[in-house]
């Protein structure tokens, strides 16, 4: 059966949601925001998986978010970015990174650290690189070589 996305605390088996088995700890920690994940039960917020509907979405490893803006702050290590997808305006916190416009900085292989466009933000946030495609690629502007979009 096809599998859909399913809640925090959940995961899709024979294509319907289920709870995840508690670990021995009987504590199930979440990823935080920027961490790779191949099952949104296991992040804080949601997983955008490495693969969506059978195509790569551009997010290698996977990408744990959450939503934010208006009362929706995000957690530490993590910081509120609004971008274009599909024509829409979504902010989604994504994690944070040293090395802001030096290409790959202190994110994940497949990610760039680019900075913060919030004015007087000197933070910078992994995001994939443009080169990997799909949900990755500039919504405006163009993909330049060293993965940040122009």
């Amino acid at each position: 059966m096809a599998c859909m996305q399913c809640g925090r605390g959940t995961n899709c088996t024979n294509g319907a949601c289920v709870p995840n088995p508690i670990p021995d700890s009987g504590v199930l920690t979440p990823l935080p925001n920027g961490s790779a994940c191949t099952s949104t039960s296991t992040c804080e917020g949601n997983c955008i998986g490495e693969t969506q509907f059978g195509q790569p979405s551009g997010y290698p490893g996977g990408y744990c978010t959450s939503q934010c803006g208006g009362t929706q702050a995000c957690s530490a290590g993590s910081i509120c970015i609004t971008d274009t997808v599909f024509g829409q305006s979504v902010s989604a916190c994504r994690g944070t990174c040293t090395g802001a416009g030096t290409g790959q900085g202190s994110c994940r292989t497949g990610y760039v650290c680019a900075l913060a466009p919030t004015p007087g933000a000197l933070v910078g946030y992994c995001r994939p690189n443009c080169n990997n495609g799909n949900l990755a690629m500039c919504s405006t502007g163009s993909c330049q070589m060293n993965g940040y979009c122009q």
